[in-house]
């Protein structure tokens, strides 16, 4: 079997909302082959957004564990990924590739 560009295990996140936890991730775990082209899909709120922050190193997970095997030794984690919000931080004045 090859070796995930990604792997999540059990991977958990939670923002406070006063006093109490939101879960927008409780025990995520999946891994995705190198050179794979995924979707995330899912009504609002269901945590696509923080999965990717998480995926890009924009976020730490909770609990669990993100795995980034192909990384260069000394690499930080999320090297190579892009990510662009669609909405909340859109910067309007920057082309595509700044």
């Amino acid at each position: 079997m090859k070796t995930p560009a990604l792997a999540f295990r059990e991977v958990c996140k939670g923002f406070r909302r006063g006093k109490a936890t939101v879960w927008a991730l409780d025990g995520v775990s999946l891994e995705i082959p190198a050179g794979s082209i995924i979707a995330l899909l899912g009504p609002d709120g269901a945590g696509k957004s923080t999965l990717m922050r998480l995926a890009a190193g924009l976020l730490l997970p909770d609990r669990g564990d993100i795995q980034f095997p192909q990384a260069a030794p000394g690499g930080e984690a999320g090297t190579g990924v892009s990510y662009m919000p669609q909405r909340f931080g859109l910067y309007e004045e920057l082309t595509v590739q700044e």
